[in-house]
């Protein structure tokens, strides 16, 4: 069984089949028709070319559902005459008409990266492990790609350029889409009234939800605040002393485009990041003003190819206090998240088995 199971012990389900509607093939068939990568192939360093049926059918899929399932039609070739044709009808139909491929190609997003694997997720729904960010990646699935994979089928479907491709596409993909809509929209209208985005990438419960979290919301956006603070000063101090382009720095700019970047970092929380290398001699005459009054120095905690990384005391003390409250905030929200698992249970399999499928190149 595929890893994607590993999460699922115990909550396999058998389906009836028939084995006469699909091709048998044993391994030595399979191998010399070279359907599968050679185990333990060559490791050379860099991209190698394909190998296998595989690796050039099931590489360029956008979703991990997309490549499982070519892996399945490769491993299991069908008989069924009608389920072939209209499988490559859809196919000469995506070759064909360049806008409907690439209009579902974008909904997908370039890489497949807006698609979680929906079979781990899911797994993950049923056996109470899943996280809130777990959840707000089946929103965004239920919420934004559904939609627009809808839209983009739709167009496919219309399409002239080939009536049998998209007649079959419309009836193949269009219902289980449709259906999907239907069986996600309770969870969407959960997601939206639950989940709180504004401390991307972390998800938590909004605070409305249960008053016991309302002062520790307070407490991380004054925190969140203070870092951003900590973050203006210090581009404002890189202006001051012709650092950072000198003129580059502007409060009612977009902070992305400021100078000094603030980035996450796993031990502190946040750091800065200046692209432009200074040496310790430029860095030390740079005058920051302090969140408490005063004056602050830098404090260098490396230099990679990334650009130079730093902090102050006003940007320790914040990220300091943001820690605290988080970690407040998620033991008081932890048991309503279970609750808000267990209901998003319901909606994982239906995700699954509606759209996983057709989540492919």
């Amino acid at each position: 069984l595929g890893d994607e199971r590993a999460d699922d012990a115990g909550r396999l389900r058998l389906a009836p089949g028939v084995l006469a509607t699909h091709m048998r093939l044993d391994s030595a068939a399979a191998e010399a028709a070279t359907i599968l990568p050679v185990s333990g192939g060559s490791k050379s360093a860099g991209p190698s070319p394909p190998s296998s049926l595989l690796e050039v059918l099931g590489g360029p899929c956008k979703t991990p559902a997309g490549g499982r399932l070519v892996e399945r039609w490769l491993r299991q070739p069908s008989l069924d005459k009608a389920e072939l044709e209209t499988r490559y009808d859809v196919v000469e139909l995506l070759r064909d008409d360049t806008s409907a491929r690439e209009a579902i190609q974008r909904a997908l997003g370039g890489t497949g990266a807006r698609v979680p694997d929906l079979a781990k997720l899911s797994a993950k729904l049923r056996n109470g492990s899943a996280s809130l960010l777990d959840l707000h990646k089946l929103h965004v699935v239920a919420g934004r790609v559904l939609p627009e994979v809808a839209e983009a089928v739709d167009l496919a479907s219309s399409s002239e350029v080939n009536a049998e491709g998209a007649a079959a596409l419309r009836t193949e993909t269009q219902p289980r889409l449709a259906k999907a809509a239907r069986d996600l929209r309770v969870f969407c209208d959960m997601a939206d009234a639950t989940l709180d985005l504004d401390f991307l990438p972390d998800v938590l419960l909004k605070a409305s939800v249960d008053e016991a979290l309302v002062d520790h919301a307070a407490s991380m956006r004054t925190a969140r605040n203070a870092v951003d603070d900590a973050h203006e000063a210090i581009n404002d101090a890189f202006a001051n002393a012709n650092l950072g382009n000198g003129k580059s720095f502007s409060p009612g700019a977009e902070r992305s485009k400021w100078p000094v970047k603030v980035d996450r970092d796993k031990d502190r929380g946040h750091i800065f990041r200046s692209i432009k290398m200074y040496d310790e001699k430029q860095l030390a005459g740079v005058t920051v003003a302090g969140a408490r009054g005063g004056n602050e120095s830098i404090e260098v905690i490396s230099y990679l190819k990334a650009g130079v990384f730093f902090t102050t005391p006003s940007l320790d003390r914040a990220c300091a206090s943001y820690k605290n409250s988080e970690k407040a905030y998620k033991a008081a929200q932890k048991a309503l998240t279970a609750e808000l698992v267990k209901t998003a249970a319901t909606r994982g399999d239906r995700a699954e088995s509606s759209l996983g499928r057709r989540t492919r190149q």
